[in-house]
């Protein structure tokens, strides 16, 4: 009975984790996990039905899906717990051709780290987002590059780059932290909390295919 409570409550956090992230249903249509030690052919991974696998094996393997380019990306993390808390640490991305499963690409996240250290984040989701970043029709990818104690959250971005076929560091994007995507009116947005009642709210867009900051709102509470 507390096997199948456990499993339902991680069941219910990875959908509310889903929803909370606001990943676009056009580029996000796969999360599962997988033993570290099985990867293989992304057709051919086996499925974890136990919620053992996070208690008894520290690494595990996170599954996203994008259909443009048509590859699935493979995160390998491991789980350790601090203060009382699971967090997670991504130690690679692994980019697959989804119509063969062959890697294109492998990506080390503490190569961009400016510590070196992991990217840490609380929840199984890994702060992994895919999305058009940059709108021209390609979906990018980023990940939290940890998790702060306020809410400038800071992430490393990768965007596709069609002409080599890769995802290459975009050390612009990676710089603006809490960063969000308006797709509608093709803007970035990135929210900072100066201080405890002050509040900055920067928006940028691409021209001539540089990001530029066009408008900046302060806010400060009475």
């Amino acid at each position: 009975m507390i096997r199948v409570f456990n499993f339902l409550a991680l069941l219910l956090l990875a959908i509310f984790t889903f929803v909370a992230c606001g990943f676009s249903a056009k580029y996000t249509a796969a999360y599962a996990f997988a033993e570290t030690k099985n990867l293989g052919a992304a057709t051919d991974r086996p499925e974890i039905s136990s919620v053992d696998v996070l208690a008894e094996r520290n690494y595990f393997t996170v599954t996203y899906y994008s259909d443009i380019p048509y590859v699935l990306f493979e995160l390998t993390a491991f789980m350790c717990m601090f203060r009382s808390l699971p967090n997670y640490h991504t130690v690679k991305i692994t980019i697959r051709d989804a119509a063969n499963g062959e890697i294109i690409q492998e990506i080390i996240p503490s190569d961009y780290t400016a510590c070196g250290g992991y990217v840490t984040f609380i929840h199984e989701s890994l702060g992994f987002v895919v999305e058009d970043m940059n709108f021209d029709g390609y979906a990018d990818i980023r990940i939290a590059e940890f998790l702060p104690v306020g809410p400038n959250i800071p992430y490393l971005s990768w965007v596709w780059d069609r002409e080599v076929g890769r995802y290459v560091f975009d050390s612009v994007l990676s710089s603006i932290p809490s960063l969000e995507v308006d797709h509608e009116n093709q803007i970035i947005r990135s929210f900072n909390r100066v201080s405890a009642g002050q509040n900055t709210t920067l928006y940028y867009q691409y021209i001539g295919g540089i990001l530029t900051l066009v408008k900046e709102i302060t806010s400060i509470d009475d």
